[in-house]
This record gives C-alpha cells, sequence and structure tokens, in this order.
C-alpha cells in the first residue's frame, strides 16, 4: 500500500508531488555520490590518501585541459605523467600548459578495445564533454581521432608498470580497460580510476562485466566515496546507473587496499 501510495504522489502533477520527486532524486544522488566535484566526491582525498606513495609513473587518460596533472603534480613529487589526449583543441592546450614540466608527456591519442579510428563528438562550448560515438554519423561537430590500444601504448613507450592509471573518457573508460587485457592480466598497474556511467551502456559493457574483467586478473574493485572506497560485488555497491568513480587496486598491493579503505 505504502509503494501505491507513494507512486500515486510521485506521478501527481501538482507543487508537492514534484517537489517531493526533486527531493527524492537528490537523495539517491547523494548516496550514490553521484557528484563531479573533486573536492566533494572523494577524487581529491584520494589522491591526497594516494601521496603518501613514492608513486613513479602516472597516466592520465582523457587528460583534456590537465587541471587533474596539475593537482597531482605537487603531490607526487617523484612521478613522471603520461597524458593522454585525442581532440586536437585540448590537446593544443594541454601541451601548451605542460611544456615547461619536464614530469609531464603529452600524446595526441585515443585509447580503445582496438588499433584503429574513431569518430568523437565534441563541444566548444564544453571542452570536457568530448567523446567517442558509438555509431557511424556525418555531422559537423564529429571528429576523427586515432586510437590505440592501452597494451602498445604502453608497449611503445617502453612503459612496463603502472603505479596509477586514471581514467576519465566520457562512458568509453570501459573499452579502454578492454585495451588493456593483457597489462591487467600482468598486473603491470597497481591502482585503476575510472567511471561508470549511464553513457556507458553505449559501448555495449555492463558494469557487471567490467568488474568480471578486473576482478578474473586479480584487483579488487570498488567505489569511490568522499572519504573512502567500499570495494565488493557490483551489485552490492549502490545504484550503477548513478556510480561515477570506481577503483580497482591490484590485490598484492593490500596496503593500498588497506590504506583508502580506512
Amino acid at each position: 500500500m505504502l509503494k501505491s501510495l507513494v507512486r500515486k504522489v510521485m506521478c501527481s502533477d501538482n507543487v508537492f508531488s514534484r517537489s517531493l520527486t526533486s527531493a527524492c532524486r537528490t537523495l539517491h544522488a547523494y548516496a550514490n555520490n553521484y557528484d563531479f566535484d573533486m573536492a566533494r566526491n572523494g577524487e581529491r582525498w584520494l589522491l591526497q590518501t594516494l601521496s603518501q606513495l613514492k608513486f613513479k609513473s602516472i597516466v592520465d587518460v582523457g587528460a583534456n585541459h590537465g587541471d587533474w596533472i596539475q593537482h597531482s603534480l605537487p603531490l607526487f613529487s617523484h612521478a613522471s605523467i603520461c597524458a593522454v589526449e585525442p581532440v586536437p583543441s585540448n590537446f593544443g592546450v594541454l601541451a601548451e600548459r605542460f611544456k615547461n614540466e619536464n614530469r609531464v608527456s603529452c600524446f595526441q591519442v585515443g585509447l580503445g578495445s582496438k588499433n584503429g579510428s574513431a569518430q568523437m563528438e565534441t563541444d566548444n562550448r564544453r571542452h570536457s564533454h568530448a567523446r567517442i560515438v558509438a555509431t557511424t554519423a556525418s555531422r559537423p561537430e564529429l571528429i576523427d581521432v586515432k586510437i590505440q590500444t592501452g597494451d602498445d601504448f604502453l608497449r611503445d613507450r617502453s612503459i612496463e608498470s603502472v603505479d596509477f592509471l586514471k581514467i576519465d573518457a566520457e562512458g568509453y573508460d570501459c573499452q579502454i580497460l578492454q585495451g588493456l587485457r593483457e597489462t591487467l592480466s600482468k598486473r603491470m598497474i597497481d591502482v585503476i580510476q575510472f567511471e561508470y556511467t549511464p553513457v556507458g551502456y553505449h559501448y555495449d559493457m555492463s558494469l557487471e562485466a567490467v568488474f568480471e574483467l578486473l576482478q578474473s586478473n586479480g584487483y579488487a574493485v570498488g567505489r569511490l566515496f568522499p572519504k573512502q572506497v567500499k570495494f565488493g560485488k557490483w551489485n552490492q555497491l549502490g545504484d550503477p546507473l548513478f556510480g561515477v568513480n570506481y577503483l580497482a587496486i591490484n590485490q598484492n598491493r593490500k596496503e593500498i587496499i588497506q590504506l583508502v579503505s580506512a
């Protein structure tokens, strides 16, 4: 009866029902940490927590204009950072920003599940929202970009291990992880931060499949919250449609798992 009453109220078109619906959505988003602000969603806390470790190799996939890198540089003073960004306009800003920083190397390429090319949808008003489209189309805002698997990207640059891999590819993160199968099987990466949002469904890879890929290769996978990472099964960590940032950690690095779980 209660469910029926709530459904009836929320489906009604009046001020009270609209306010109740809005409040429920806000609470649901809050409970699932659906927030893109680094200062609130746990990303900044994560960087500060991991800065206790002497990371030497960091890869930022989807570096955009380099804001995340700018924040990370003073925290990881021993690390070299590979910045990966496929969009020409974003890459230009990125390369110019770090042209005098010898710890940052910039590469104009996109990562994916296979080598080749792809179309990206760009938005000049919101540079951080460029994303690869899943279907072939012909629109003026689409550009062709080079795509390389993460396995080949690391191999071509003689990168044998990565302490921290951060992926922010507007829903394409899962495809990037698929292109790292060999690297993952060898546990060459210690910490992986990636996003999973409803956009990810456009690329035919469920959150369950992402967890299976990572856990089968020896990674503990959890969801990032403001002050901790909660590890568990994919369907035990909140609504997957409201998940933003997830963390995968090499199970051999138990001290890192313990550090971010506290």
